[in-house]
Parts: C-alpha cells; sequence; structure tokens
C-alpha cells in the first residue's frame, strides 16, 4: 500500500512539471526594405531598415552582405544601421538581416 501511495505521489509531481501542452511561442520573422533595391557601384550609399515580428524582447539584427556579416571591400559593407555602401566594382550582392532574438 505504501509503495502505491508513493507511485501515484510521483506520478503527480511530474505532470505538475511537465509545463502541461503550451504552445510554442510564435518565430521571429524579419523582413528587409527596399527590397529589390539598386546602386551605383563605387559612389551611391543606400539605407535598408528591417521590420520584425514576434521579437518581444526588441533585440534588433545583425546586417551582412553576401553572408559576411557586416560586408568587405569587395562586396560592399554594411553598418549596425543598415547603410549599404557599395564596392567599386558592379555585381549583384545579397543584403540580410538576421534577428539577434531567438524563438525559445
Amino acid at each position: 500500500m505504501v509503495r502505491s501511495g508513493v507511485w501515484v505521489a510521483s506520478i503527480a509531481f511530474l505532470m505538475a512539471c511537465a509545463g502541461g501542452n503550451s504552445a510554442p511561442p510564435p518565430q521571429i520573422a524579419v523582413t528587409v526594405h527596399p527590397k529589390p533595391a539598386s546602386v551605383v557601384a563605387g559612389s551611391q550609399q543606400q539605407q535598408f531598415s528591417a521590420a520584425i515580428s514576434n521579437d518581444s524582447q526588441n533585440r534588433g539584427v545583425t546586417w551582412s552582405v553576401d553572408a559576411i556579416p557586416g560586408g568587405n571591400a569587395s562586396v560592399g559593407t554594411i553598418s549596425a544601421t543598415g547603410l549599404y555602401t557599395p564596392p567599386p566594382a558592379a555585381g549583384s550582392h545579397t543584403i540580410t538581416a538576421t534577428s539577434i532574438g531567438h524563438s525559445e
């Protein structure tokens, strides 16, 4: 009889700790504007902005050019505020804003 009582109490404790059936929070989504954008190589800068949804802590984004954080002289650079400076040579490059926040 004692064993049965301990077992039932253990199950009740585990069920209380399981957290129930809470739904996961929505994933963070980032949209970059303007898209598409066209700039003159070597001279014209372009300001980009990022619209972030479901980032409850408002952590912002990091910017990259062709998957290079902040870019470089070959692909152009992008500041923490989204200001892109193109490289001297013409080319096609991808600007990406990545959420710093994580869905938890």
